[in-house]
């Protein structure tokens, strides 16, 4: 057997060559991992390489190559879900909410501005600048037909086609971005919706 043919063989044996040890890239699809697998909980997704924060909504922070994840779960009062397209609110400025208020379901106001200065929001607006695509997670949210009934979706990469600030509900400035699903012509979602992707 040649060199590279055996090389091959062993990159399959996942006890001798782990997934993180195969020069896999750390932004696109994670091998092994299927489209609208669900996950318990946000570690759970970490530990599976999908979204490698599971205290923040935004997973990478690298001003080269952008943001490698996001979190979607309706915890931003700005925050639009489309399915396959996505309004997401960058990081940072929210109210603390007491554990009633979280228990309540009640979604935190906006209490000061965001800015491209905070580094996880700078890293998702190089996304849009180099085409860069970003997986999302989607999380439980009653307020959305796109959303899991319970745990962590993983809902596949998207495309970052804006990214700007806006004026958001609360009157502050918000760090905004369109994201639009990456090269799915038609989507069937867990809940039988069936979407097309804009052009």
């Amino acid at each position: 057997m040649r060199i590279e043919d055996r090389r091959k063989v062993l990159l399959q044996d996942p006890q001798k060559f782990p997934p993180d040890m195969r020069g896999e890239s750390k932004y696109g699809p994670v091998h092994g991992v299927e489209l609208f697998k669900v996950f318990a909980t946000k570690q759970e997704a970490s530990d599976a390489r999908i979204h490698r924060a599971p205290r923040a909504g935004i997973a990478g922070s690298s001003l080269v190559k952008g943001a490698q994840s996001i979190a979607l779960s309706g915890r931003y009062e700005d925050d639009i879900d489309n399915g396959d397209i996505i309004f997401y609110t960058g990081t940072g400025g929210q109210e603390v909410l007491s554990a009633r208020d979280k228990a309540r379901g009640r979604i935190p106001r906006q209490e000061v501005p965001q800015t491209f200065a905070n580094q996880l929001n700078a890293a998702l607006r190089v996304n849009k600048e180099l085409g860069t695509p970003v997986r999302v997670l989607r999380g439980a949210n009653k307020h959305s037909p796109y959303a899991p009934s319970e745990g962590y979706r993983y809902d596949g990469c998207y495309l970052v086609q804006t990214a700007e600030i806006a004026v958001g509900r609360s009157g502050f400035n918000i760090c905004r971005y369109k994201l639009t699903v990456r090269r799915v012509f038609f989507r069937v979602y867990p809940s039988s919706l069936t979407l097309t992707a804009p052009d």
